[in-house]
């Protein structure tokens, strides 16, 4: 019976994977009008976020100091601004972010979906705003 009860702990606490549906987590935050992190997927040492903006909505400039970031397109399209020149980001794109390395990131007139995905840390998210 010992042996049982182990073999089913070790089950319990065995690593699984885990699917984000991204187009029903767009799909599902642009009918409800859900901006910023839509989705989050937390691994022991993996975030990753989606993240949706509106048209023309701008992710405040920010220096991340911790981590490298990858910027995924996924929807919609936008533009990351960074302090060695701007980056286009769109469905099909990424956009790679060393630490150190000031970025905002400004949606396009169709807003943008995007994932961030860096190693996992204590986080602080930007808030969007209107752009000006």
């Amino acid at each position: 019976m010992n042996d049982m009860n182990d073999s089913q702990q070790r089950q319990q606490s065995a690593p699984r994977a885990e699917r984000i549906d991204l187009t029903a987590r767009q799909s599902d935050a642009v009918a409800g009008q859900r901006v910023g992190v839509i989705g989050s997927l937390v691994g022991s040492d993996l975030n990753v976020n989606l993240v949706r903006l509106e048209p023309n909505e701008v992710l405040a400039a920010h220096t991340n100091t911790e981590v490298d970031v990858l910027l995924v397109g996924i929807g919609g399209a936008g533009v990351v601004a960074l302090d060695d020149g701007d980056e286009p980001l769109d469905a099909g794109s990424a956009v790679y972010v060393p630490k150190t390395l000031r970025r905002s990131i400004r949606a396009g007139s169709q807003g943008i979906v995007y994932l961030t995905c860096h190693r996992r840390r204590g986080g602080l998210m930007p808030a969007p705003r209107k752009s000006i």
